[in-house]
């Protein structure tokens, strides 16, 4: 009869090691998480005011001062893969957003436009999608 329980003992323990490893791989190991940034390169001397309203936050102003990079806006922790949203970039996320200078120079770069942002992928699994808007002196004149 001993030699039933020492069997079944290290059976038991076989199983434990292995059923313990799948299970925390199951819940750490499977789902990739992703994150998205908004930045904007203010190469211009002036400061630009970026105001904006997501649909996770109240309405937010943020002040990229000029000759700077700045995250404006991070989202994440979301289950899935980094991917340009294309079109729908902004909207994704934002119910308004808008940039301005000064009540007499305003930005005349299009940055609702897709195609007037740069966007890079970081990361392998869920990664990061990096949207970047530069702004130049050339982009902002006198209204």
């Amino acid at each position: 009869m001993n030699k039933y329980k020492i069997i079944k003992k290290r059976a038991i323990k076989c199983i434990k090691i292995p059923m313990i490893i799948l299970t925390v791989f199951l819940i750490f190991g499977c789902d990739p998480i992703f994150y998205d940034q908004y930045k904007i390169d203010n190469k211009s001397d002036f400061e630009i005011m970026v105001y904006f309203k997501s649909y996770y936050d109240f309405d937010t102003t943020i002040i990229i001062p000029s000759k700077s990079l700045k995250e404006f806006f991070h989202r994440g922790g979301d289950i899935g893969y980094a991917k340009d949203y294309k079109e729908e970039f902004l909207s994704i996320y934002f119910d308004s957003i808008s940039l301005n200078v000064n009540d007499t120079i305003r930005i005349i770069k299009d940055y609702l436009n897709r195609e007037n942002w740069e966007f890079s992928e970081t990361g392998n699994g869920g990664g990061v999608a990096n949207y970047k808007l530069i702004l130049n002196n050339s982009d902002i004149e006198n209204r």
